[in-house]
């Protein structure tokens, strides 16, 4: 599931849980954000929980519309726009960018 909010006016966006025996899902989520805007600072934050018995790989590649590498900060994690988290067992990861592009930037997971 993922969770995108608007400090100035809160919206959120959500893609529903898999099952826990599902095998190579690819989500598109239809925007990112992240940055400093006229009004408020937008910032995306991903959650991600493993509901299996085993460790899970997981892969989050953003990217701008026109498709090059969307680089944000993630506290705890290098600036990138590809990130693969631990993921163990039953945990849940929260990747959180932290708003502070420069200009307001928004992009593609």
């Amino acid at each position: 599931m993922t969770v995108r909010r608007n400090t100035a006016a809160p919206f959120y966006s959500l893609v529903p849980a898999a099952q826990a025996l599902s095998r190579r899902l690819r989500f598109l989520l239809p925007q990112v954000s992240d940055g400093v805007g006229p009004a408020s600072t937008l910032q995306t934050t991903f959650l991600l929980t493993n509901l299996s018995t085993k460790p899970a790989s997981v892969s989050l590649s953003l990217t701008q519309a026109d498709g090059s590498p969307f680089t944000v900060t993630i506290p705890g994690l290098d600036d990138n726009s590809n990130f693969a988290p631990a993921f163990p067992l039953g945990a849940s990861v929260f990747l959180a960018a932290d708003g502070s592009t420069a200009m307001l930037t928004t992009g593609w997971p």
